[in-house]
């Protein structure tokens, strides 16, 4: 009966991962985490199973996970006050590494009046463009804010971001909130950088109307 009832439909699988979930305590056996691949796999971006993952792998020990699917969520995420928790879950996560990765914290300011619809993406890419290393998305109302652009939030895991010789930053506003740059986005943009070596590099991006 459990096979048949969750077997297509994505909503009444949701309903089974949630209750099995909640019963126990927050627990995830194997049969739940089969039921979030699932899910995963037909919506990549729901949020509440990514919500639910992440917690799972904080409670195993694995912050970094924990990380990557609290990105994700927050990615997927419309409700302002879930993007506030997701956003300050993923501050004190990180704030829990005891050896972060390599990486790239941008500090990211506006000047002048930001619409609160609008989105922020923060990308690290080839220099010149090209498919991004990492990418991070972000409300514009949480601004001012910083992010981390490191292998945790990679796009690929075959294209990570400490194995780029050089790279450069781009920070865009986007009124549309679309993922293409648009006429009218305010941007940001980083002279090259290197991770090479390892460690950790700081930048200031302040986005000003075009």
């Amino acid at each position: 009966f459990q096979g048949w009832l969750v077997d297509d439909d994505l909503n009444v699988k949701l309903y089974w991962l949630q209750a099995r979930y909640l019963a126990a305590d927050g627990v995830m056996d194997a049969t739940t985490r089969s039921l979030a691949e699932q899910l995963l796999a037909q919506n990549p971006g729901l949020s509440v199973v990514l919500e639910m993952l992440s917690m799972d792998a904080f409670r195993q020990g694995d912050s970094e996970l924990a990380i990557v699917y609290l990105n994700r969520a927050l990615t997927g995420a419309n409700d302002p006050r879930k993007q506030v928790t997701l956003a300050n879950g993923i501050t004190q996560v990180r704030a829990s590494l005891t050896d972060p990765p390599a990486g790239v914290t941008v500090n990211i300011s506006a000047d002048g009046e930001v619409a609160s619809h609008a989105t922020v993406f923060a990308l690290a890419r080839p220099v010149g463009g090209g498919m991004p290393y990492a990418v991070v998305k972000r409300p514009a109302f949480l601004l001012p804010f910083a992010v981390r652009l490191d292998d945790l939030v990679s796009m690929s895991p075959e294209r990570k971001l400490i194995d780029a010789d050089e790279f450069e930053i781009v920070v865009r506003l986007s009124s549309s909130g679309a993922a293409m740059a648009q006429p009218g986005d305010w941007q940001w943009q980083s002279a090259p950088q290197s991770l090479v070596g390892g460690g950790s590099i700081g930048l200031e991006a302040n986005l000003q109307a075009p």
